[in-house]
């Protein structure tokens, strides 16, 4: 409580602004503390009291859960935090599929991400030289997927999803380009990634020319919305697979394991 009076005093002080602060045991609610008593306010949640404090605020208030799926979960008769406390683990799991254990332990208040305190991510990339200029469409998309691999490993490490597809290429006379596609539904899906960046390549029209570097990236990064798993079959077997992908490459080594392309 003292340093976050600190904070605001000093924040005044230089800027003339007001400051809401925020002090909890964990990142999660510490930002929801920051929100609850604005423009000027400090807020306090402690261990004991935050399953009761969370119990009646609205499910949108939890990290993580946006329009879409705050729609969903008003669909299954979840509407306070307290609805999804009150629901067995395992009749949660079968609502909520792969999300029922990260919903429910935001519903008792528990996260246990570090606090950062460098810059907050902007986005997420992944650039490769050639060692030889080239015009092979097979090597180029084979890079690509392999740097969208990294990207997609990368954005479920930081707990992040992109809403922005970033593709750049420079050619061999230096030329430099990129290309964006803003998505429906923020990812961190490689194979997602891939497709698309796949068809920002095929729209540049490439053959022929000869590509000395590229690269593929994510950004506007979001917390990545439980809707993506809950409710798309597709994206939730991809989900799982990624996951234990992940961990054998986290067992054996970043180069244990290699997905093949499945786009011509």
């Amino acid at each position: 409580m003292a340093i976050a009076r600190r904070i605001k005093d000093k924040i005044r002080a230089e800027t003339g602004l007001t400051a809401s602060v925020g002090v909890a045991p964990n990142k999660f609610l510490a930002k929801l503390a920051s929100d609850l008593k604005k423009p000027d306010g400090l807020a306090v949640i402690t261990e004991a009291d935050k399953v009761e404090m969370l119990a009646p605020l609205p499910v949108s208030k939890m990290w993580g859960v946006g329009k879409v799926t705050e729609k969903r979960l008003h669909e299954l008769g979840l509407r306070t935090i307290g609805d999804i406390q009150r629901i067995p683990v395992d009749e949660l799991r079968e609502l909520l599929g792969n999300s029922a254990e990260h919903l429910r332990a935001l519903a008792f208040g528990e996260d246990d991400r570090d606090v950062e305190t460098e810059s907050e991510t902007k986005s997420i990339s992944s650039e490769h030289t050639f060692d030889d200029d080239t015009a092979d469409l097979g090597q180029i998309r084979k890079c690509l997927l392999e740097q969208c691999e990294e990207v997609g490993v990368r954005l479920r490490r930081e707990q992040l999803a992109a809403r922005t597809v970033q593709l750049k290429l420079r050619y061999a006379d230096f030329t430099t380009l990129t290309r964006r596609k803003t998505l429906a539904t923020p990812t961190q899906d490689e194979m997602t990634l891939y497709e698309v960046a796949v068809r920002l390549l095929s729209a540049e029209r490439i053959q022929n020319k000869r590509i000395r570097l590229i690269g593929v990236g994510g950004s506007n990064l979001v917390p990545p919305e439980a809707q993506t798993d809950l409710f798309d079959q597709t994206a939730q077997k991809r989900t799982r697979l990624a996951r234990a992908v992940d961990d054998l490459r986290a067992k054996l080594g970043s180069k244990a394991i290699k997905r093949g392309s499945s786009l011509s």
